[in-house]
């Protein structure tokens, strides 16, 4: 039988400094927050899109807390979650992908 370890999928300094950076980025107006429009730009770049305004709507204010704006700690936590939830489902990937090699 094959034995799996659960990998530790912590952020490494490097991304989180990527994290930094885009927020800055995007913060064109140097509130310490993300608007609506800001924060759509900001997810874009990484690659998260959504399939309409509602959908949009409805993680922004959860993300927000029912503020109008994102602020800097909500936004690298929700990075943290995206970054952490892909590292999971590529290492549930590759683990099938070692079960059905032949031994």
């Amino acid at each position: 039988p094959r034995e799996f370890e659960k990998r530790d999928v912590s952020i490494s300094d490097e991304k989180q400094h990527e994290f930094e950076d885009s927020f800055n980025h995007f913060d064109t107006n140097k509130s310490n927050a993300l608007d609506p429009i800001e924060f759509k730009a900001a997810c874009s770049v990484v690659g998260i899109s959504f399939r309409d305004d509602a959908a949009f709507g409805k993680l922004f204010a959860e993300l927000s807390e029912g503020n109008s704006m994102i602020s800097r700690e909500q936004y690298i936590q929700y990075m943290n979650k995206i970054h952490q939830d892909a590292d999971s489902a590529d290492q549930i990937k590759v683990s099938f992908q070692t079960m059905a090699k032949p031994k």
